[in-house]
C-alpha cells in the first residue's frame, strides 16, 4: 500500500492532465512536472468544461462516459472543497475539479455513487488508487488487495477517518509519484494525471 497526506491547507494548484494520443508514464509526467507534490493517474473530468473524458468500454464497445456527480475542487485556487458536478461547473470560482466512480464516502457516511454509470467490472475485487479527506489532509493511496468498492469505502472510512472519498482507478495502471520518486506502479502509459503541487 502507498500512502500520501497532503495537509489540504498546504495546497497551492490541484490540476489535471490530459494525454489522448496514447498517455504518458509517470515517469515522462514527472520529468514534465518535476516540483510537483504528488503525480497520479485517475479517470478524469475536462478542468476546462468540467465533461468526463474518461470513456468507459466493455468487452471493446464504448458504452458512455465515466464518472460520479461529486468530487474534489479548489476553490478560488486555494482551497480544497468537495462539491457537485453542478457546484463546479457553474461556479467560476472553482478553477479545478476531480471526480471517480463510485464516490464511497460522502459526509463520513459510505455512499457509493456511480454517476450515470455503473460497471459491473469497476464494482468487482481489483487493486484500487483511492483520493479521500479528513479534517487535515487530502489523501492519496493505494490498495494492493483486491477489494470492492463497498470494502474500500469501509476501510478508509476506519483506519484514515476519512470524510468524504473517490475510487479512482484500479489494477496495473495505478501509479503513484510523490516529491519525485514513485511510490508504486510501473511505466505503464496512462493518457489522465492529476498533478498537486503544495
Amino acid at each position: 500500500m502507498a500512502k500520501v497526506y497532503i495537509p489540504k491547507r498546504s495546497i497551492k494548484v490541484m490540476g489535471t492532465v490530459y494525454y489522448p494520443d496514447g498517455g504518458k508514464t509517470g515517469r515522462e509526467v514527472n520529468a514534465i512536472y518535476p516540483t510537483a507534490t504528488c503525480i497520479y493517474n485517475a479517470g478524469l473530468y475536462s478542468t476546462s468544461n468540467h465533461e468526463s473524458i474518461t470513456k468507459m468500454k466493455v468487452d471493446g464497445k464504448m458504452i458512455g462516459y465515466w464518472g460520479a456527480w461529486e468530487g474534489y475542487g479548489m476553490l478560488d485556487s486555494k482551497d480544497l472543497i468537495w462539491c457537485s458536478y453542478d457546484d463546479a461547473k457553474n461556479n467560476s470560482r472553482i478553477t479545478s475539479w476531480i471526480a471517480g466512480s463510485p464516490v464511497l464516502l460522502k459526509d463520513s457516511r459510505i455512499e457509493l455513487n456511480w454517476g450515470d454509470l455503473y460497471s459491473e467490472y469497476v464494482n468487482g475485487d481489483h487493486d484500487r488508487c483511492i483520493m479521500c479527506d479528513n479534517n487535515s489532509n487530502l489523501m492519496i493511496l493505494s490498495i494492493s488487495d483486491l477489494i470492492n468498492p463497498k470494502e474500500e469505502a469501509e476501510r478508509i472510512k476506519k483506519y484514515m477517518y476519512a470524510i468524504n472519498g473517490i475510487n479512482l482507478d484500479g489494477g496495473s495502471s495505478i501509479e503513484i509519484w510523490f516529491k519525485g520518486k514513485r511510490l508504486c506502479g510501473t511505466d505503464r502509459k496512462n493518457a489522465t494525471w492529476i498533478v498537486i503541487y503544495s
